[in-house]
Parts: C-alpha cells; sequence; structure tokens
C-alpha cells in the first residue's frame, strides 16, 4: 500500500515537473510574440523567392526585421554579396545566429542586432526583408515612409502594406511581395 502512494506520488511529481517546464517555455516564448512575430522559418525556397524579387546588388545595405535564425541573411550574404543586416529581439535566436554565422565565416558580411526593429532606423537600407503579421506591419508602414529613402526595395512574404507602392510579384509565388518606398508623396 505505500509503495503504490509513493508511485502515485512520485508520478503526480514528474507530471507536475513536465508541465511546470512547459509552461516556463511557452511563457518564454510568448513574450516574444508580443513584440513581434513568433519565429517561424521561411522555407529555404520563399527566402530564394524573396532574394530573387529584391535583386540586392552588391554594395547595397540589406535588412531582415526578425532576422530569426539568419537563413535570409546568409544566403543574400552568400549569393548577392551585400552587407546583411538583421534585427532580432529574442536574444536565443541572436545568439544561435550570430554562432551559425561565425561558423561560416560571414561575420565580416552579416551583422545581428538584438532590439527591437521599432527603434532602429533604417535610413541606409536599399533593400528590407520581412516575414510580420499584418498588425506590425501596419506599424511599420508609417515608419518606412517617413524614413526610408526613395527607391528603397521591400520584399514582404505574406502580408501587405496599403500606402507603399507595390511593384510585383513571381507568378508562382504571388504572396511574396515587392514594394519600393516612392520618389514623391511621402507621409511624415
Amino acid at each position: 500500500m505505500i509503495s503504490a502512494i509513493l508511485f502515485l506520488d512520485l508520478l503526480f511529481l514528474i507530471c507536475l515537473l513536465v508541465f511546470t517546464g512547459f509552461l516556463l517555455i511557452k511563457l518564454f516564448f510568448s513574450l516574444f510574440i508580443i513584440f513581434g512575430a513568433p519565429f517561424v522559418p521561411a522555407p529555404i525556397e520563399k527566402v530564394r523567392k524573396m532574394l530573387e524579387l529584391a535583386s540586392p546588388k552588391q554594395g547595397e545595405i540589406l535588412y531582415d526585421l526578425g532576422s530569426g535564425d539568419a537563413k535570409i541573411l546568409i544566403e543574400a550574404a552568400r549569393k548577392y554579396n551585400v552587407k546583411c543586416n538583421g534585427i532580432e529581439i529574442n536574444p536565443v535566436l541572436v545568439r544561435m545566429s550570430t554562432r551559425r554565422i561565425e561558423k561560416l565565416g560571414l561575420q565580416n558580411k552579416i551583422k545581428i542586432h538584438q532590439g527591437n526593429f521599432f527603434k532602429k532606423d533604417f535610413s541606409d537600407a536599399d533593400v528590407i526583408l520581412i516575414y510580420l503579421f499584418q498588425p506590425t506591419m501596419v506599424l511599420l508602414e508609417r515608419k518606412f515612409l517617413s524614413e526610408l529613402k526613395p527607391g528603397t526595395r521591400i520584399v514582404s512574404l505574406a502580408f501587405t502594406f496599403d500606402n507603399i507602392p507595390f511593384i510585383k510579384s513571381l507568378p508562382d509565388y504571388p504572396y511574396i511581395r515587392l514594394y519600393e518606398i516612392p520618389t514623391v508623396d511621402r507621409i511624415k
């Protein structure tokens, strides 16, 4: 009888520890959802299509907002030889990305900055790639129109802008969209 009670107590304790661990992990990642979007890695085929649409040129400055695992930045640095900057709020992803970039020997081409991209100045950007939720896009749109230089290209995976001119999408990937900051009528 005592061994059965001890077994049930031990089983209850294990279940409690597992449940508590699950809640802590969920809380940790939920904090990042509040500040932007959760980490959802884009498949490499879509990354390549985003970069194809952006058509970055050597010497240009490219930003990836919510850079996650740095997949976009690594592909851009390797294939297009551009200076790449990632902005990521999650310190775990920043550390993981930085280590991956160092292992690949790309630390001279790619920089990952930990922080909130709403507080970053993007006036030097030539290309910005984003895969963020629609409410975040609405907030970024005003910032982009007042801050980015005319001709800056923005490629969005899945979500849209209302006031930044849409340029084109690829026939097989209509949800990957190219926008460009206009030369006149900028919102202040």
